[in-house]
């Protein structure tokens, strides 16, 4: 990135009017290499001296924890530090949107913790590589469903697979991720880690309306509409009895903790606007620019 600001500023915006979004993600996914070669030395060398750290708490310890093993993004780390806070009790974790099981929330807890997962993928190739992943690495430990998660059946998938109270949910389906927590009703993780629209802001509290098989894609081009804002899930949250426990530092994730859980443990609730963080991939446009882009799309307040 500092060839790019090296670039005369006219020259920059004539760039940026002109060149599509899939350019911008690809250059922010170059940039993420010097970004992790710091993230990741950084968490070495806090393990490796840690009277050197100072004290921490609240958001600032949860983003320390920050650490990518199989995760998108520091999702592992996050994941690791709350559930040692509250102890794990099951040891099995859901999740919805898993693409081919390589990159996902659950395959840190299943491939290096030994846990149990029910893990579900609506696209077919997906899901059949993510099987024999599986299959090959974990046995009967990891179940895979070629299905797609909607609020009316969200329940039933569940139900038939774990038990009522269970350590860990995650849900990253780029669309209806506000009415499928919200439909959540037999089953009951107790900690979530649910993907958050940066472009919706810190303060809007709103979610897309429900769409049965929704495609974010089609839906805008910029693939900046979907699912629901910081705000809107953690009120959501707050009403289902948990409590906001941060955002990773990229923008992406919010992890709400089961507020007795949390209490017992001694993690305090972040409000949104302190745990809000803009998407990382998205850090060419600000988040209004982003917004603006959509604005015109309908949304439900909740």
């Amino acid at each position: 990135m500092g060839v790019w600001t090296r670039v005369p500023r006219g020259m920059r915006d004539r760039l940026t009017g002109v060149l599509p979004e899939w350019w911008w993600s690809w250059l922010h996914q170059l940039r993420e290499i010097d970004v992790d070669r710091e993230w990741q030395g950084g968490a070495i060398l806090r393990a490796a001296h840690p009277s050197l750290a100072a004290p921490t708490t609240g958001l600032a310890a949860l983003r320390a924890a920050e650490l990518r093993v199989h995760s998108q993004n520091g999702e592992d780390g996050i994941l690791a530090y709350l559930l040692d806070r509250i102890g794990p009790t099951t040891r099995d974790v859901v999740e919805f949107g898993i693409g081919d099981g390589t990159e996902c929330c659950a395959a840190n807890l299943v491939l290096t913790f030994g846990w149990s997962a029910h893990l579900l993928e609506a696209n077919a190739d997906d899901a059949r590589a993510a099987a024999a992943f599986y299959a090959e690495r974990a046995g009967d430990r990891v179940h895979v469903d070629h299905t797609a998660v909607e609020p009316d059946t969200v329940d039933a998938l569940l139900s038939q697979h774990v038990s009522p109270v269970f350590d860990l949910l995650s849900l990253d389906i780029d669309g209806n991720d506000y009415w499928v927590l919200e439909a959540l009703g037999a089953v009951r993780p107790r900690v979530i880690v649910v993907e958050y629209n940066a472009s919706f802001g810190p303060e809007r509290s709103v979610t897309i309306p429900y769409t049965r098989g929704f495609d974010r894609y089609a839906a805008h081009a910029s693939g900046f509409y979907h699912g629901a804002s910081v705000t809107a899930l953690a009120r959501l949250g707050q009403r289902k009895g948990y409590v906001l426990a941060g955002c990773d530092s990229r923008g992406t994730n919010a992890f709400l903790v089961d507020a007795g859980a949390a209490s017992s443990a001694g993690i305090e609730a972040v409000s949104p606007a302190e745990a809000f963080a803009p998407l990382f991939e998205r850090a060419h446009l600000s988040v209004e620019e982003q917004f603006r882009q959509i604005a015109h799309l309908p949304l439900a307040e909740v």
